[in-house]
């Protein structure tokens, strides 16, 4: 049997690395996970590194939008939601310099990586 953790661990480390304090550089990279979604991290401002676009793509998004997930992704993350980047679904736009300053930064990285 083959057990796999709910989180991508390649998406967890890069936003760790970013919630961290480490210098903003540019990334584009884009990760397909086990269950056919597709993650795409990247900063599309070539002036500010310290903003990351976050996009998904989900074969079934259509019809889970039926059942409530827009109202649960709006719900929580609300203020971070921009257009979907063309062939996405859902996308959520991070600026490092303007995270709350109620949590630690890694539990914004909890939040993003079960997005």
């Amino acid at each position: 049997m083959l057990l796999l953790d709910y989180q991508n661990v390649l998406i967890q480390s890069l936003l760790t690395e970013r919630f961290s304090g480490a210098p903003p550089v540019s990334v584009d990279q884009v990760v397909s996970d086990f269950d056919g979604v597709t993650f795409h991290l990247s900063t599309p401002e070539p002036r500010s590194k310290s903003k990351i676009l976050i996009s998904i793509s989900v074969k079934c998004y259509n019809e889970l939008v039926k059942y409530g997930a827009q109202q649960v992704l709006e719900r929580e993350y609300g203020p971070y939601i921009v257009a979907p980047e063309a062939g996405y679904d859902f996308s959520v736009m991070i600026d490092l310099e303007d995270l709350p300053q109620d949590q630690g930064k890694s539990s914004h990285v909890k939040d993003y990586d079960q997005y």
